[in-house]
């Protein structure tokens, strides 16, 4: 029996180093039908240059998590421009081995995070005929089973919609980054890692539910997206991926932890001074507007006026020094007043 096709999405925007060492571990795991697609959204540090070089077995990606293969090279390549997916672009890739093709969408600027998946996300499922679609960063490295684990916990339960690896950090050995995802607190608008910062000594070792599958790596079937759509391009980065898995929720899919399936995240590696900081707060207000009724968004507000303002400006202001963090806190604060949702969520 055939397994279930796997599209990989992952996005580049001015990663290209980060992007061939995450390909080279991806194009060495023991999944049999899997697709790879890369979204590079407007990159300018010539990453397309670079990826077709990789791709011709130009440019040897080492490092101390994954050894180079010389024997898939040269890859297949295939480009398209947005415009080309959109209006239905064609696949002319369909009978090479997993291992040795590639698929680039070329877009025209950078169109987030969350717009950006979309595209691709609307391309493997209107010409990939997927099955599931894999979000992942182009900042992780991944182990050689990671994928069979996964999709085999989604396979095990109609009702799993979404799936999550154990996430190390890539700097540092042997501790989690996150277990599957973490939990959702609307009152206080956080969504904490489960594990976080945990040495890994067994303990996490069990399939589990989590509020929500962690963005750097998250599985997701395909009639979960025929009902509850793609992301939230409002969001354009942080907070989408975690919308996601709670309108599934809302839907009856959950969101799992497969233990056995691991990947190294460098977390941070594509966030821009100071800007994680201004999109993590503009869109929190967002996310719990978006799901909660209007009598629990105003706690929330409470909750971030009278606590959580006063010690964001002494954490950034007084005791850390960072005025560009601070700077980006308020105007994430000014700019979520003007971010304007329905509740087609709200409970």
């Amino acid at each position: 029996m055939l397994a279930p096709k796997v599209a990989i999405i992952i996005l580049n925007w001015n990663g290209w180093k980060d992007t061939l060492e995450c390909l080279e571990s991806l194009y060495q795991i023991t999944y049999p039908n899997y697709e790879v697609v890369i979204v590079d959204n407007g990159s300018e540090d010539n990453s397309l240059g670079n990826i077709r070089d990789y791709c011709e077995g130009n440019i040897e990606v080492a490092t101390d998590f994954v050894s180079y293969q010389p024997e898939n090279k040269p890859i297949a390549l295939v480009e398209y421009t947005r415009d080309n997916v959109e209006s239905g672009g064609v696949d002319t890739l369909g009978a090479i081995p997993s291992d040795r093709k590639l698929r680039i969408i070329k877009n025209g600027k950078n169109y987030g995070c969350s717009e950006g998946n979309n595209i691709g996300m609307r391309y493997a499922l209107n010409c990939l005929n997927a099955d599931y679609i894999l979000l992942l960063n182009n900042d992780v490295v991944v182990d050689r089973e990671f994928l069979g684990e996964m999709v085999a916990v989604a396979e095990s339960d109609v009702h799993i919609g979404f799936v999550g690896p154990k996430a190390y950090y890539y700097h540092e050995d042997g501790v989690i980054q996150y277990t599957g995802g973490g939990s959702i607190d609307l009152l206080r608008g956080i969504s904490p890692c489960i594990a976080r910062n945990k040495r890994d000594t067994g303990n996490y070792d069990r399939n589990y539910e989590v509020d929500y599958a962690g963005g750097a790596c998250i599985l997701c079937k395909k009639e979960v997206i025929d009902t509850i759509g793609l992301w939230d391009d409002t969001f354009f980065a942080y907070w989408e991926e975690t919308d996601w898995c709670l309108r599934g929720k809302k839907e009856g899919y959950a969101s799992m932890y497969a233990w056995k399936a691991k990947i190294w995240h460098k977390e941070g590696a594509t966030s821009g001074s100071g800007l994680n900081t201004y999109f993590m707060t503009r869109n929190r207000a967002y996310f719990v507007k978006k799901h909660t009724a209007a009598a629990k968004y105003r706690q929330f507000l409470l909750y971030q006026m009278g606590f959580q303002f006063w010690y964001t400006l002494f954490l950034y202001g007084i005791y850390q020094r960072d005025f560009t963090k601070l700077r980006y806190y308020l105007k994430g604060i000014k700019d979520s007043r003007n971010l304007k949702t329905s509740t087609p969520f709200a409970q």
